[in-house]
């Protein structure tokens, strides 16, 4: 059946389907997530070749949202689509729970519009609403290409971050995992800032045209780093 998010987004068994429109998809996949999460609905699948996308957050979303393949299924990040001066600035933003982005490339230009300021395509943080008591997310982020405008660009943007959410002191916890992604044209990688020796394991990605490729920083974590290729 259709969810009641509009006809591009249906429901199907365990299953939230997301098509294209003309224009922004930013409503469509933010109506899929919260469905998702409400629900209990653990995929959301882009069907579509392209879309287009400002921001969207998720509160405890446990999933995943996949498109069909790297070459296949193409996600732009608005330019200007994130308000980088809010807190924990991301285009794909997930607090808590356990979020999978896969098979998929993500377009991320100057995210802020060219103010220079910093945010992140995929950001993982704890609960901005609960600090000390809800600080724990497994993100995931496999088979993913996440490609930047290179150099000569304002805004600092990374690929993927996982860390506390900015109002928060406590320090998130959880495991992060980037697998087989390739990264290039930003000015970071990864990003991790982990306690409570939780897990980060970045293996076997391809980064190119970094400013810094990986990141860990006031960390407690153990970290995997293997079989990457780094090009300078």
């Amino acid at each position: 059946m259709k969810a009641e998010c509009g006809s591009a987004v249906t429901i199907g068994g365990s299953k939230i389907s997301v098509a294209s429109e003309a224009g922004n998809d930013t409503a469509n996949l933010q109506c899929a997530l919260d469905a998702a999460t409400e629900q209990g609905i653990s995929s959301i699948e882009l069907t579509s070749s392209e879309y287009t996308v400002d921001n969207v957050t998720a509160l405890g979303f446990r999933g995943s949202v996949s498109g069909i393949s790297k070459a296949s299924t193409v996600l732009k990040l608005a330019a200007g689509g994130v308000d980088c001066s809010a807190e924990d600035p991301s285009a794909l933003r997930f607090y808590v729970g356990a979020p999978t982005i896969e098979r998929m490339t993500i377009e991320a230009e100057e995210l802020c519009g060219a103010t220079g300021e910093s945010a992140s395509a995929i950001g993982f943080y704890s609960n901005a609403n609960s600090c000390a008591d809800d600080r724990t997310i497994f993100g995931n982020v496999d088979r993913v290409v996440i490609t930047g405008p290179g150099s000569g660009v304002t805004d600092m943007i990374s690929a993927v971050s996982m860390t506390k959410a900015n109002v928060c002191e406590e320090i998130v916890l959880g495991t992060l995992k980037v697998n087989r992604s390739e990264i290039s044209g930003l000015a970071h990688g990864v990003i991790s800032s982990i306690g409570g020796e939780g897990q980060v394991d970045i293996n076997f990605n391809t980064f190119t045209g970094m400013g810094t490729s990986i990141a860990i920083a006031n960390a407690n974590q153990g970290s995997s780093i293997a079989g990457n290729t780094i090009n300078f």
